[in-house]
């Protein structure tokens, strides 16, 4: 039996109908034209085309209305059938409606928004050219490339185009004159979830122009509600996973932050922050949790250098050569959001900029997102918490402000530690303090006592000359508890901004001539005093003095045999130096030896000292608009500066 054809005129088009070529009514019978073999075909169109080889010219014509209603009913009930599915029978669903309407092309494409915000749209499922043979026919684009469409189609109305040629110049013209192989015809049908334009599908002739009928745009439109329904319940379901996820990641984050304040205070240093970290890890999922402290490399800067992780159980990745030490200067940006208190971070969102991406690039097969927040102790920025991951992700908001939380907490505990260890430092200091002070006051007291002692009980056995030089050595004595007695006075009220100061013009020169004549004769001829023309500074001149005694002592005691003192102007402001020629003060020491009692364990001479010398001389000075300083440049040397009167 042979194939015939009928027509149909809808609209002023007409509208071909298949007659299916059959054998005893096979439930798979041979397509002819526009049925790709292996199709199946409804029966209803078979019973259809039988019964239209028995009917004369006239009565098949009029039957070509009713085949062609019955062949979309059929394709919709088999579209419907596959479609409920699930995406994966999209393919199968779409080619059912192909064969109804006797198409060789049907796509579905769908809207999304790009990274720079824009609507654009892919095509998710399709039947007809394959991609090579469709050229860019099947590629995404923006719709800011078809107003005219876009226009037309997020109303809610179809987009109808008989011959794509007679479309007037404008956007919608070049695009599709850019297309291959180019779409002569075309009928798109919104697919509307919410009444919000989420996508559409269409019909596309790529060879012929071609009158639509109202039977093929009813098909697609139902086929489009069709569709929508589908895709507001996977958006329900979608949502509901969503936010179920958000909930099991809160209950994650929630138990993580929980884990870490336990363990951060419950536990020693290092077993809490291992605890903390696989705690964030587990809650995460991520594939390594660390933190770098960051340390001072003599020939590459301040550097990172990990000293905890964790990382995820049965990982066969090699993580080693991230724990190598790195140069901060080779991550620029992530060094100043971390000297700033602020997140850095790098994701599918935010790859990583031009100044780290080299860096970036040895890790490449270990780091594909990562996310890392300072740590600061006081105002210290002492150590980075990170996630890392070695598959692309994005960084939720819920994780960001997990690991905010979490450097807080290792920062206050870290800051707690620091105190409790600066207690004990300060502890042990004053513990040595009063021995030295016992010590330091004993010495002086107990030559006082005795010389007078003898002066009262046996006075008349000395003569003239011994009963001088004893006074002598009593009033020395005494003025040495007595300038003890000074900076233990200075230190206490400086801690309470109680300690008083005047303004007057004092002349150095002979400031430092009357603190002189207390430097015991026994090391007063090491000291050489260069001056030049007359220094007046504004100032107090009793808390000069007292200065400039603390600064000789401190160089007799601790420095070298060899003392210099200069007076001199400089820079508009007055100079007092006190040099000596011994062995520099090692860097680390060179700010905490003006903290109230770090002498005690550094000194070298035969004196105990209570280590106050040198903080309150600092003090003094600066309540005077002035500051005391050191600095080695062949000889150690300490500089008062103060202003001119």
């Amino acid at each position: 039996m042979g194939r015939e054809k009928g027509s149909h005129r809808v609209g002023g088009g007409e509208a071909d109908v298949d007659v299916i070529e059959h054998h005893a009514f096979d439930s798979q019978p041979r397509r002819s034209r526009r049925l790709k073999p292996g199709s199946i075909v409804p029966k209803m169109c078979l019973v259809g085309a039988v019964w239209a080889d028995e009917m004369d010219s006239t009565e098949r014509s009029g039957f070509g209305v009713a085949v062609s209603a019955a062949q979309y009913e059929a394709g919709l009930v088999a579209f419907a059938q596959r479609l409920l599915q699930g995406d994966s029978d999209l393919h199968s669903a779409i080619e059912c409606l192909a064969v109804a309407a006797g198409l060789d092309t049907v796509y579905v494409e769908r809207n999304y928004t790009d990274h720079e915000s824009r609507l654009a749209s892919e095509i998710i499922s399709h039947v007809g050219l394959s991609d090579s043979e469709g050229g860019n026919i099947w590629e995404g684009y923006l719709w800011s490339e078809l107003p005219q469409v876009h226009r037309t189609l997020s109303e809610g109305h179809p987009w109808i185009l008989r011959d794509s040629s007679q479309l007037a110049e404008g956007p919608d013209r070049a695009h599709y004159d850019r297309i291959t192989p180019s779409i002569r015809s075309e009928l798109a049908i919104p697919i509307m979830v919410d009444e919000r334009f989420a996508g559409s599908i269409a019909f596309v002739s790529v060879t012929e122009t071609r009158d639509w009928s109202e039977e093929e745009v009813s098909l697609l439109v139902t086929a489009a509600d069709m569709l929508a329904m589908v895709w507001t319940r996977q958006a329900q379901e979608r949502l509901v996973t969503d936010l179920s996820e958000k909930r099991a990641s809160a209950l994650r984050i929630q138990t993580a932050l929980l884990d870490c304040s336990q363990a951060l205070l419950r536990g020693a240093e290092s077993t809490a922050i291992t605890r903390s970290l696989a705690a964030m890890r587990r809650a995460t999922d991520t594939s390594l949790v660390y933190i770098d402290v960051n340390v001072l490399d003599p020939e590459r800067g301040e550097c990172a250098e990990v000293r905890h992780a964790a990382t995820r159980r049965g990982m066969e990745i090699d993580f080693e050569p991230f724990f190598a030490r790195f140069a901060w200067a080779d991550a620029p940006n992530a060094r100043d959001a971390m000297k700033r208190r602020q997140l850095w971070s790098m994701d599918l969102i935010t790859p990583p900029a031009l100044e780290e991406a080299g860096f970036m690039a040895q890790f490449d097969h270990l780091v594909k997102a990562e996310l890392s927040a300072p740590v600061f102790v006081g105002e210290d920025w002492v150590a980075t918490a990170g996630l890392i991951d070695h598959r692309p992700r994005i960084w939720t908001s819920e994780e960001r402000r997990m690991l905010e939380s979490v450097v807080d907490m290792f920062g206050s505990s870290w800051q707690i530690e620091r105190a409790e260890a600066q207690l004990a430092d300060l502890l042990r200091a004053k513990d040595r303090f009063v021995a030295s002070i016992s010590h330091e006051l004993r010495t002086p007291l107990s030559a006082v006592v005795g010389y007078t002692a003898e002066l009262r009980e046996r006075g008349d056995d000395f003569d003239a000359d011994e009963q001088r030089e004893m006074l002598t050595l009593i009033a020395e004595q005494a003025d040495e508890v007595s300038n003890i007695v000074d900076d233990l006075l200075v230190a206490a009220r400086a801690e309470t901004a109680q300690v008083a100061v005047t303004a007057e013009p004092v002349d150095l020169g002979a400031t430092v001539g009357a603190a002189m004549k207390s430097v015991p004769p026994a090391w007063s001829h090491h000291v050489t005093v260069r001056r030049g023309d007359a220094v007046v500074v504004s100032g107090d001149a009793g808390r000069i003095k007292q200065i400039v005694r603390n600064l000789l002592t401190n160089a007799h005691r601790h420095g070298g045999r060899e003392i210099t003192v200069d007076i001199l102007v400089e820079h508009g402001v007055g100079l007092l130096r006190v040099s000596d020629s011994g062995a520099p003060i090692p860097e680390p020491e060179r700010e905490v030896m003006f903290e109230a009692y770090r002498s005690l364990g550094t000194q070298v001479g035969p004196l105990p000292s209570i280590g106050l010398g040198l903080t309150v001389s600092r003090q003094l000075a600066r309540l005077m608009g002035g500051d005391l300083t050191y600095r080695h440049v062949g000889e150690s040397t300490f500089e008062v500066s103060l202003p001119l009167a």
